[in-house]
């Protein structure tokens, strides 16, 4: 009878399924069901609403939904940053990356503590094309973190975006833990580097 065990079961199972971790075809509906308990036990509760614009957005493609999801979110708890984060990802799928930046920042500045509210920040500044900014955001981030795999991830394609393959294959060498969306990141970086067979 407590709702927010079942936003946690659902954005588990969301997880598993964005990252492929189990076949979303398998992973989506789990993450459904468990949202839509949580909502029968508490319509009023952000965490829940986002959660459910989250599987809309990553199952679905429901672009609309999902926006309309996190924004309903935000009216019921202004000061949930999960649904900043979900919302400026959704602005980056779009391609409305100023949207994006100012959504992420505001997840960020809400959960200060957040590695991968920071990173994502860098993240939406490389998209941009702002590598100098990126590069600020997501160097700082991986000193203060040096096991932060999302930042170093980031900053290894800051670093190959700038022209700067050796700086990336530094941060990158030795940390290949599974990040998603950063297989190929290493690789890129070698390459680029001239370090072929490596790659």
């Amino acid at each position: 009878r407590f709702a927010l065990p079942a936003v946690g079961l659902a954005d588990a199972w969301a997880a598993f399924g964005v990252f492929g971790v189990i076949p979303p075809g398998e992973a989506f509906p789990r993450a459904r069901l468990a949202v839509e308990r949580a909502i029968s036990l508490d319509d009023q509760l952000a965490d829940a609403q986002a959660s459910l614009g989250h599987i809309l957005v990553q199952q679905s493609r429901d672009w609309a939904g999902g926006e309309r999801q996190y924004r309903y979110a935000l009216k019921l708890n202004p000061n949930y940053a999960q649904s900043f984060f979900w919302l400026g990802n959704l602005h980056a799928y779009k391609g409305r990356l100023p949207e994006a930046l100012v959504e992420t920042q505001r997840a960020q500045s809400l959960e200060p503590m957040s590695v991968v509210f920071a990173a994502n920040v860098g993240l939406i500044q490389y998209f941009m094309r702002d590598n100098d900014t990126a590069l600020a955001q997501l160097a700082g981030l991986v000193e203060a973190a040096p096991q932060a795999l999302v930042a170093r991830n980031h900053l290894g394609r800051v670093y190959c975006a700038r022209g700067e393959a050796g700086k990336a294959v530094q941060v990158l060498e030795g940390h290949p833990g599974p990040v998603p969306g950063s297989f190929s990141n290493l690789g890129r970086a070698y390459a680029l580097d001239g370090q072929v067979d490596a790659a």
